[in-house]
């Protein structure tokens, strides 16, 4: 098992207990706060934002799961990050 962490020294903070652990928390993710037909993107493009890997687990099959704070404040910092250079470009 391998686990899912970001950041470096006392800022490092840990996101899932593994990598398929970090894929159900990103489609639980987008199940819920995107449009059905865009939910599937954007589950597989926080994966590979997050680890820089192309996930290999089916959406459809992955179960609802708790979503930790940590992986929740990384999403929302993700979304800042893009809303912010969408105003700057």
């Amino acid at each position: 098992m391998k686990e899912i962490f970001i950041g470096e020294g006392s800022k490092k903070k840990k996101l899932a207990d593994s990598p398929e652990n970090l894929w159900h928390q990103l489609v639980t993710y987008a199940r819920f706060h995107s449009k059905p037909e865009t939910a599937k993107g954007r589950a597989w493009h926080l994966f590979l934002d997050i680890t820089g890997q192309k996930s290999k687990w089916d959406f459809e099959k992955a179960p609802n799961v708790e979503i930790t704070k940590n992986v929740f404040n990384k999403i929302q910092a993700m979304n800042t990050a893009w809303r912010k250079g969408k105003q700057n470009g």
